[in-house]
């Protein structure tokens, strides 16, 4: 603040040594200006609405934001010693303030946000940067404090705490039961089934055990836990602490499945996903049990896509509890499993009689190698005895057969009673493999008809036999119509000789180009079940459990259907051309036998 100045009265009682009146009324019109800087706050004439560095003349006012999304503050040089400024965000958006005559568009420079509905009182001295004076509260929930916080009361944080908790006092909380058995690799991988690992020792620098996934190439990687019983219509919470700092593409999934008695999948109750390149993150979820629910099952998968070396997705502290919220990790199922499951705290059980189960003595003596007493069923453990079967059973994973297979079953009117099904999403087919060189025949939903292709889907494979026969037979015909006026369609049409790029150096083949066909003859070019770019190589399609197809970063690719020539059809165009041929023939044949008759 600019010193008021007072009036030289002079000497009294004349006081002709003092100022004089114009002197006297620039002193007091000064103090006026230096007043009106002190006046209480009015509002800057115009609200904000764009980023912008504010003018000078907003010190000493309320100044309204409303949309702007950054705003740089008035250089501390222009607003004196005594610069007060009084911002309010009256929007929607969220505003950035940034330092003094700084330019709003380096993020790093950003001294802090004004949610809406938050107004903040500044003041600067006119060479320290602007101060914080005070700060009211906004409509958002979140708040940061920079420095240490003291509560006099309870601490309540119904969302739970993400990031480390020191205390140097006792902490108290509620800790409810763990129903998931070793949620933190503890006991390496009991409990669980996939391609994850465990590590006591985990080398992202976060303390304790948890699992960590190998290198990631592409594929996605999930892990199993085995099944929790539970019934219809219990609430659930899954958390867990969720790791993807090494990731470069892809996501870390984690995700409570519900499943019936069957083990037949009814439901996911919660699923949380953290992208690429994060670091450890605290994440629950919460869902009810559907109707028909026997148990429920912990998968947490790498998907997306996924790139990354060894721990880059790591996962720990899993925990499912029974509830809508989230509690304090714990470890009662794994400290209750370890003593009923393989007696780990208490040695080795023994059991001094022989158990039996709904009555019945499952064997004799020795384990289970040894043949049951109760009826002359093969050895249960080897299974090197003729076996039967009766009901379906279900191999999640590759099964590899030495011998010959025969299927035997019921003939009937639909594919559900043939002998071999075979199903799949998008492409169901069998796979053949000789001497390195791979095929597969499968069945294009697409198109409903079968392809043969090679395993690394860029080309189709060849298919050689004796004879070919398409059925013709009349009474399976409707809409019969005559063709007519081939030769005129076939002029400017060729034959090639081509090779495939898949293999530019094998055997030169004869055929047509089907877009040069394709306007004259469109019956005999099709689209074919194979997706091509726009260099001729076939995209592969996947898709996750459910059916869904999965992208890649880059989303959809472009592509289109390969287009496909029936040469088998194309005999008929043949043999038309050559009918018309013939007549035309004919027709010449009698004009020259009437020109050698007039001649004559």
């Amino acid at each position: 603040m600019t010193a008021l100045q007072k009036v030289d009265l002079g000497t009294p009682p004349t006081g002709e040594d003092g100022d004089v009146n114009r002197v006297a009324n620039t002193k007091a019109n000064s103090n006026v200006d230096v007043l009106n800087t002190q006046a209480t706050l009015t509002t800057y004439g115009t609200t904000i609405t764009a980023g912008q560095d504010l003018p000078a003349a907003c010190v000493g006012k309320r100044v309204n934001i409303n949309g702007a999304q950054a705003v740089g503050l008035p250089p501390t040089a222009s607003a004196g010693a005594d610069g007060v400024l009084l911002l309010r965000n009256v929007g929607t958006v969220s505003c950035d303030l940034w330092p003094g005559g700084g330019n709003p568009t380096a993020p790093q420079s950003a001294m802090f946000a004004l949610y809406p509905g938050e107004s903040v009182l500044l003041d600067t001295d006119g060479a320290s940067p602007w101060r914080v004076l005070c700060r009211g509260r906004s409509n958002t929930p979140n708040e940061t404090v920079s420095g240490a916080l003291s509560v006099g009361g309870a601490i309540t944080a119904s969302g739970g705490v993400a990031g480390n908790l020191s205390a140097t006092g006792n902490l108290n909380g509620i800790n409810s039961p763990n129903l998931l058995i070793n949620g933190s690799a503890e006991l390496g991988l009991i409990g669980w089934s996939g391609a994850f690992l465990a590590n006591l020792n985990d080398s992202s620098g976060a303390t304790g055990s948890g699992f960590y996934c190998p290198a990631l190439t592409g594929n996605t990687i999930i892990q199993t836990s085995v099944s929790i019983p539970v019934t219809a219509g219990i609430p659930l919470t899954l958390s867990a602490l969720m790791y993807t700092s090494s990731m470069t593409a892809g996501a870390l999934s984690v995700r409570l499945e519900a499943i019936d008695s069957s083990g037949a999948h009814l439901s996911y109750l919660c699923v949380s996903l953290i992208n690429a390149g994060s670091s450890w993150v605290y994440k629950h979820a919460s869902g009810v049990t559907p109707a028909g629910t026997a148990a429920v099952l912990v998968e947490f998968y790498c998907d997306g896509n996924p790139a990354g070396p060894a721990y880059a997705a790591d996962i720990r502290r899993i925990k499912v509890e029974v509830g809508s919220s989230p509690s304090l990790y714990s470890q009662e199922a794994t400290i209750q499993y370890l003593q009923s499951e393989i007696g780990y705290l208490q040695g080795a059980p023994a059991l001094t009689g022989r158990p039996s189960f709904a009555g019945k003595t499952p064997w004799d003596t020795g384990n289970l190698a040894s043949p049951w007493s109760s009826s002359n069923l093969a050895n249960p453990a080897t299974l090197d005895t003729t076996q039967t079967i009766s009901g379906a059973k279900t191999f999640s994973n590759t099964t590899q057969l030495n011998g010959m297979v025969n299927a035997a079953g019921g003939f009937g009117a639909t594919y559900t009673t043939n002998q071999l099904n075979i199903s799949g999403v998008s492409l169901a087919g069998i796979g053949f493999n000789s001497g390195g060189i791979g095929a597969q025949l499968v069945l294009d939903s697409g198109s409903a008809g079968f392809q043969f292709r090679n395993y690394n889907s860029t080309a189709y494979t060849s298919i050689y036999c004796s004879t070919l026969t398409q059925s013709s037979d009349a009474a399976l015909k409707t809409n019969i119509k005559s063709v007519s006026d081939v030769l005129s369609k076939l002029r400017g049409k060729r034959t090639v000789t081509y090779s495939f790029k898949v293999d530019p150096t094998g055997p030169t083949n004869f055929g047509v180009i089907a877009q040069e066909w394709r306007e004259d003859f469109p019956e005999l070019v099709v689209e074919t079940g194979a997706d091509i770019d726009e260099d001729g190589d076939f995209i592969a399609h996947q898709y996750d459990d459910e059916g869904n197809e999965i992208f890649g970063p880059n989303g959809k690719p472009a592509s289109r259907r390969a287009l496909g020539f029936n040469y088998a059809n194309a005999v008929a165009v043949a043999l038309q051309a050559a009918i018309e041929l013939q007549e035309k023939l004919d027709e010449a044949v009698a004009r020259i036998e009437a020109l050698e008759a007039k001649g004559s």
